[in-house]
């Protein structure tokens, strides 16, 4: 038996589209930092939680639109559960 994951993206996701397709997706873009050096380096780590049955089978390289901003997907970590995470690059 699978879990029906689709009332938890009605109730938090975004709307983002995915190799042209729009698909709901929980989008994440926060802040980090990083030591290197003495003065160390940030920036951000933007990702999205998306149902793996809503992406292709190799995701890698794929636009991905999220608020207006294109990205490409760079990473695809299917969790085993139905869910997958995206790590994203800014195109």
């Amino acid at each position: 038996m699978t879990e029906d994951l689709a009332p938890f993206f009605a109730d938090f996701a975004t709307t983002a589209t995915i190799g042209g397709v729009a698909v709901p997706v929980i989008f994440d873009n926060a802040w980090a930092l990083a030591a290197v050096g003495f003065a160390g380096m940030s920036g951000t780590g933007p990702s999205a939680l998306v149902m793996t049955a809503r992406l292709a089978a190799d995701p890698i390289g794929v636009a991905c639109v999220i608020n207006s901003v294109t990205y490409s997907i760079a990473t695809h970590e299917p969790d085993g559960t139905g869910l997958s995470l995206i790590r994203l690059e800014r195109a």
